[in-house]
């Protein structure tokens, strides 16, 4: 604390750097006198001024250390606890370069069971929040993407059938483009927007129609030693040169092990079959299990 005999109180510190050097330009000019004058006795002046020179040396530090701050830092008050922190120190940077939606398609996905949303998968209980839906006057339900179809032990899990119409596509849906007109597919089922429904409507999955992923409880089957994609009625093959998968009509004399949802049961020639979106079905026995061989 330095006492300023000239004003009641104590001196600011920071006023402390001028007196002392008010003092010492003045020492030379009968410092005694000068002292006396102020009422205040320095015994060594030489004291003085190095404690001077010192506070110097601290001023210039502390004014040096403020001027090259980091331009993108921030000054913060209060504990550590309190301050934050910003990814990026220039927000001009962040703005030009921040990460944007990925471009690049994912890989293949492989056969998984997320619950509920695989297809083929029966359940008893549908999901909260479902709506109904009407086609042609059957009533199928819709929650988040999923339709699930009404069958005799439950609900299953299907793609979405043919003139079903939503008004807001679920969350992660691709946008395609067929004949240079969008498309839209999720997980499967494909849409195109009715602008005098306000619409979107399911369609059948367009011939040729590249997708980058397939919906989980699809089935793999090899003719010969070309693999083929099977789910619900709707048949794939892999372009690994582009990493999609495109829509192929249904390969004659292709063998699958389930039927898609709504299909309809008729008989030719006295044989019967099962036709699901113009694709013919005909039971065969294969080491004692029934599959479906497809036929045209």
């Amino acid at each position: 604390m330095i006492v300023n005999p000239g004003r009641t109180g104590t001196v600011d510190k920071r006023d402390s750097l001028l007196y002392y050097i008010i003092l010492i330009m003045k020492h030379n000019d009968d410092d005694d006198r000068f002292f006396r004058r102020k009422k205040m006795t320095i015994k060594n002046s030489n004291k003085s001024f190095l404690i001077a020179v010192c506070m110097m040396i601290v001023f210039s530090f502390v004014s040096w250390s403020v001027l090259n701050a980091a331009p993108g830092e921030e000054k913060y008050k209060g504990s550590n606890s309190q301050k934050k922190k910003s990814y990026y120190h220039n927000p001009e940077s962040y703005r030009k370069n921040k990460p944007g939606k990925p471009v690049v398609a994912p890989p293949p996905p492989r056969p998984g069971d997320s619950g509920n949303h695989r297809y083929g998968r029966t359940v008893t209980v549908l999901p909260n929040g479902h709506t109904i839906v009407y086609v042609h006057g059957k009533k199928y339900y819709y929650h988040n993407g999923h339709y699930y179809w009404p069958g005799s032990s439950g609900y299953y899990v299907g793609l979405g059938p043919i003139g079903a119409r939503i008004t807001t596509l679920p969350p992660g849906y691709r946008q395609i483009f067929i004949n240079n007109k969008p498309h839209y597919y999720y997980m499967g089922t494909y849409y195109y927007y009715d602008i005098n429904l306000r619409s979107y409507v399911v369609i059948e999955p367009p011939n040729e129609a590249e997708v980058p992923e397939l919906p989980e409880g699809y089935e793999e089957i090899y003719m010969g030693q070309a693999p083929y994609y099977h789910c619900q009625g709707v048949y794939y093959t892999y372009e690994p040169g582009r990493g999609v998968y495109k829509v192929v009509k249904a390969p004659q004399g292709l063998i699958v092990n389930t039927l898609p949802f709504g299909y309809d049961t008729i008989y030719v020639g006295g044989q019967k079959r099962h036709t699901y979106m113009g694709v013919h079905y005909m039971p065969v026995n294969k080491n004692g299990i029934i599959v479906y061989k497809i036929v045209h």
